[in-house]
């Protein structure tokens, strides 16, 4: 029997690894044959209900299980001997079972044996032969799982769109996809290691950067990391195939390799390589164009200071004159004209400066709290002149939940207000002007406010409501219209940059509405100054002392007369050194520092008293005529204590000295206006002069409109309120405004 079984194991082995079916066929048929049995099946239980057969010998065997024979695939003996007549067989055979129980299946070997044939070595047999047929079946599914396994990986492989190649670096094996093959033109399906290399060798020697891939190739296989290594084998002149190659150096168990994976990436690496030739164009471009900004922002620093410090001197003592006791009226109505024309000159420049920081964009909002009541006060105290002045009423509608101390660029808001309110009077000749201020949404400490101004002036046409935001663009009314055309453009840029649109809605001969809706900070760390600056006359307290630094002898001279009628002792050095010996002798409680001066300029000058413990106790307020931000900014981080722009007005001026020294200011009382409002008294006029006047304007005889102005003066005193007015019109040039009341006027008379 031991032969036997000897035989029948062998038999068995040498079948070898195939289909699960044949498998079992096979040994169905083996098993019938070595033990003489009458019929032999193989059956497979499917589930608690279900027993198949796989395969029997011969082919018409088949038995009827009940559910109770179920737990014979259970079992767990070699071998179990079941009397044959209970399944329909004869009483003499006997039913001699072999349970395959593995993980996978659970089995049996069903044999129909003579019962005088079943002797104990027959038994022993089949035991074995049971322990051998099991471990056959697991080690058919072991290999059946190993070529699943194999057969699904290699599916994946050849399903990448990429060429992978595997090297065991001992050169015992190699692996590659399809993809592989095709780009190292092998057509054999499983080449040798040294075939691979050999491929491999032509084709990176084929490449247009060798030496760089060899070079890299070096570093990869001489490191010790395992992370992937990437670098480019570029082929062709002009190049037009481009591989990335990743290499990962893997290890498992005793066996070492490399994954070889080759990626083509040409157009992506041709697009790039036009992206960068175009990126270094732009570059290029924006160096010059960078260089052309920082060159017209050195012409517009400098223009800015060269324009602005004659301004100076021309505001300053026109302003300095205007409050002098000693110069007659008709005089102060001279000076009067200087300093609007001064102030006139200095908002076009203004305005100029303001369009191209827009456009190098380097305008930038400068926070600070502030009262927006009083800001609206004071903008409405100032336009309320000029509304009357035309006969026009002028309203101011605030929302009861307006935050009063709020966190935002003041100047900017004034200066889109101004705007918005001065166009509005200037384009009405009859009706109202109105200024609100709504709340439309709070939340915590953000509020959204909607500004509106509303006038019953001309109105504007649908096709120029987009056009009057254009730089340089006025409405042709057929009327000359004085300005720049730049005010509503950066009043749009200004309201964009507080995160706020300008709206416009308009109807011709009724009148416009501009509005614009923008966040701001509401807080109330402030403390609001009540001071009407135009009235000091002097301070309560022992004398201060200021010193005034400047190299130009009119700015000093202008500090000078300024300060000096408040009582102040005033110093003047005219350089950043002699600032800094005159601090020593002199020990000011106040310092204007100008900036631009030889030798140590003020910056310098300001960061070398800061630093120094002695003079910390001394306040700086620094001063420039260049009207830009980072100027601003660059001295507050020296340690100035404030910053004012030239040129220098005196109620600003007054205002920054306030908290810095902590003034208590003394004020006079105001007087009483030279003249009465008489628009209340019947209109006594010449309208012979009138009429010459009017035909004057429509001619621009100047010099004609001056003379008859004048005669109406000496005629008609009593309505010098009207005079002064057209006067007004005519120094400024708005001789469309002048024909426009005239007309007006003339047809009211009628």
């Amino acid at each position: 029997m031991e032969a036997l079984f000897i035989n029948f194991w062998k038999k068995i082995v040498a079948f070898g690894y195939g289909e699960s079916t044949t498998i079992t066929k096979y040994y169905t048929e083996s098993l019938h044959e070595y033990v003489a049995s009458t019929a032999t099946l193989f059956c497979k239980k499917l589930d608690k209900l279900t027993i198949k057969t796989i395969c029997s010998y011969p082919l018409d065997f088949e038995i009827s299980w009940e559910d109770e024979h179920f737990t014979i695939f259970e079992s767990e003996k070699k071998v179990e001997i079941l009397e044959a007549e209970k399944y329909g067989f004869s009483i003499d055979h006997r039913l001699v079972i072999l349970p395959i129980l593995t993980s996978e299946i659970q089995s049996a070997f069903v044999l129909l044996i003579p019962k005088e044939k079943l002797t104990d070595e027959l038994i022993t047999f089949l035991e074995n032969s049971n322990i051998a047929l099991t471990q056959r079946f697991k080690a058919n599914h072991l290999t059946e799982a190993v070529a699943k396994k194999n057969h699904q990986f290699n599916i994946i492989m050849e399903t990448i769109p990429e060429v992978v190649i595997y090297f065991e670096e001992d050169g015992n094996f190699v692996w590659l996809n399809t993809l592989a093959r095709e780009m190292l033109k092998i057509n054999i399906q499983n080449p040798k290691p040294e075939t691979v290399s050999l491929a491999m060798q032509s084709l990176r020697n084929s490449a247009n950067n060798k030496d760089e891939i060899i070079e890299r190739g070096h570093q990869i296989f001489e490191s010790t990391n395992r992370e992937a290594h990437n670098w480019y084998w570029l082929y062709g002149n002009p190049i037009n195939l481009v591989y990335k190659v990743s290499v990962l150096k893997t290890h498992y168990r005793n066996s070492q390799g490399q994954l070889w994976v080759f990626s083509d990436i040409t157009s992506e690496y041709l697009a790039n390589q036009k992206l960068l030739v175009l990126n270094e164009q732009i570059k290029e471009k924006a160096l010059v164009a960078d260089n052309a900004n920082n060159a017209k922002s050195a012409f517009l620093a400098n223009m800015s200071h060269e324009l602005r410090t004659p301004l100076n001197s021309i505001l300053g003592f026109s302003q300095i004159l205007l409050q002098s006791t000693e110069i007659n009226s008709n005089d102060k109505e001279h000076i009067s004209f200087i300093n609007k024309s001064g102030e006139h000159l200095l908002s076009i420049i203004n305005d100029i400066l303001d369009l191209s920081k827009i456009e190098a964009g380097k305008l930038e909002l400068y926070k600070t709290k502030f009262s927006l009541h009083a800001l609206i006060l004071t903008i409405s105290k100032m336009l309320e002149i000029k509304a009357i002045e035309k006969g026009l009423g002028f309203e101011v509608n605030l929302s009861p939940d307006l935050p009063n101390i709020i966190l935002a660029d003041e100047q900017k808001l004034k200066q889109i207000l101004l705007n918005l309110l001065s166009n509005a009077i200037k384009y009405t000749e009859k009706g109202e002007i109105l200024l609100s201020a709504l709340v439309t949404a709070k939340q915590t400490n953000k509020i959204k406010v909607l500004f509106s101004i509303k006038d019953t002036g001309r109105g504007i046409n649908k096709a120029n409501q987009d056009t009057i935001f254009i730089p340089f663009s006025q409405i042709n009314s057929g009327a000359y219209v004085q300005g720049t055309g730049l005010g509503l453009s950066i009043t749009k840029s200004l309201i964009l940059m507080m995160g706020g649109q300008i709206h416009l809605e308009s109807e011709i001969g009724k009148g416009s509405i501009f509005s614009f809706e923008i966040e701001l900070e509401e807080t109330q760390s402030f403390s609001e100054d009540t001071i009407v600056f135009d009235e000091v006359i002097g301070y309560k307290g022992n004398r201060k002392k200021l010193l005034i630094v400047d190299d130009n002898l009119l700015n000093r001279i202008l500090f000078d007369k300024m300060l000096r009628r408040l009582d102040f002792i005033i110093e003047q050095a005219d350089s950043g050194k002699d600032a800094l010996e005159k601090t020593e002798q002199f020990s000011p409680d106040l310092i204007f520092m100008d900036l631009r001066m030889p030798g140590i300029n003020g910056y310098e000058a300001i960061s070398i008293l800061k630093n120094n413990p002695k003079y910390a106790h001394i306040k700086i307020i620094a001063t420039s005529a260049s009207a830009f931000n980072e100027t601003r900014n660059k001295c507050i981080e020296a340690g100035a204590d404030d910053f004012i722009f030239k040129p220098i007005q005196y109620n600003e001026l007054i205002t920054k000295i306030t908290p810095c020294l902590k003034m208590d200011w003394i004020i006079k009382t105001p007087k009483e206006s030279k003249f009465e409002d008489k628009d209340d008294k019947p209109l006594v006029i010449d309208k012979e002069l009138l009429d010459k006047l009017l035909e004057a304007a429509k001619q621009g005889e100047i010099t004609e409109i001056e003379n008859i102005i004048q005669t109406l003066k000496e005629k008609f005193p009593e309505q010098n309120t009207l005079w002064v007015r057209y006067e007004k019109f005519t120094n400024h040039f708005e001789i469309n405004l002048l024909v426009e009341s005239l007309t007006n006027l003339l047809a009211r008379e009628k």
